[in-house]
């Protein structure tokens, strides 16, 4: 009987010679994490997702749509990212059509607003604060 050798076994294993691919350092980059509660906030979320993920390079970022509702005011929905708040906005539930136009406008705010922090990121060093505490 003759024994397997680790070449054997690989080339019955991966016949194919391409690689694997690149796993991303953080595997929650590129998360939109819905913390909204109502329908207005769920509208807005499904709004911004839906362009935010036409954005380029969006899967490297990770942003929170967080919600307050108010009987009074309606909703208030901020976005944040690395613990800052790129976007916020009041959302009245009588105009369904605004807060789709808000969370359609809120993605190109919010993608402008991320990539100058990461510039700023990128630009700024000081030795005395941690890089999420700029």
């Amino acid at each position: 009987m003759m024994a397997a050798t680790p070449d054997a076994h690989a080339q019955r294993v991966g016949s194919d010679s391409a690689p694997a691919p690149a796993r991303p350092a953080d595997p929650y980059s590129g998360v939109v994490v819905n913390s909204t509660v109502t329908f207005i906030g769920q509208e807005f979320y499904s709004s911004f997702v839906a362009r935010w993920r036409e954005e380029s390079g969006v899967e490297q970022f990770s942003v929170t749509v967080y919600e307050r509702p108010s009987a009074r005011w309606g909703s208030l929905v901020w976005i944040e990212y690395a613990h800052r708040q790129v976007f916020r906005a009041f959302l009245s539930p009588g105009r369904r059509e605004f807060v789709r136009t808000a969370g359609l406008d809120a993605s190109g705010i919010v993608y402008q607003r991320v990539l100058d922090l990461e510039v700023e990121r990128q630009l700024f060093r000081d030795p005395d604060l941690a890089h999420d505490e700029l």
